[in-house]
């Protein structure tokens, strides 16, 4: 079927903006954050030319209450049938790109950087470097590349860690 992926991955852009929206307001409003016009493809566009136009990544703040989280990291969110895993322990693959991709675009605006990720039928992934601080335990994880990515089930990290308990 022509175009369900893209369906699919915008689905899983507002989901996780609900998610997120909720894990911010400690569970009142699924509102917070929402999908970036074309979802970030104007700031991926404009920047390939040489001048950074509109938001990167893949959510932006519809209220005040998702600002700060906004202002300091870029999430990027993908969900692919079968996310390669062992092709991106190992530099390579559409998921390992997509990593470098929002680790530029949060480069170039000088914030920090999320990527969420899902394959069918797995628990979603959550990736930040290792350079944002904690003030809590961290929920279990595993430290990718030289240790130098964490790597968290989302699920667990947005119900241990408190959105005030972690910083860039």
């Amino acid at each position: 079927m022509s175009g369900f992926g893209k369906a699919k991955g915008s689905g899983f852009e507002r989901d996780i903006s609900k998610k997120l929206s909720l894990w911010l307001s400690g569970g009142t409003r699924n509102d917070i954050l929402w999908r970036s016009e074309i979802s970030g493809g104007r700031f991926t566009f404009s920047a390939s030319r040489g001048r950074a136009v509109g938001a990167p990544g893949d959510l932006t703040a519809t209220d005040p209450l998702g600002f700060k989280f906004v202002s300091d990291f870029v999430t990027e969110c993908k969900f692919w049938a079968d996310l390669h895993f062992i092709q991106f322990l190992f530099g390579k693959g559409e998921l390992y790109k997509a990593l470098l991709k929002v680790r530029k675009q949060a480069t170039d605006c000088n914030k920090s950087w999320l990527l969420v990720a899902k394959q069918n039928s797995q628990p979603i992934l959550l990736f930040m470097p290792k350079s944002v601080k904690f003030t809590c335990p961290k929920p279990n994880h595993h430290l990718l590349f030289t240790g130098k990515v964490y790597m968290f089930q989302l699920d667990e990290f947005l119900s241990k860690v408190k959105p005030e308990e972690i910083s860039c």
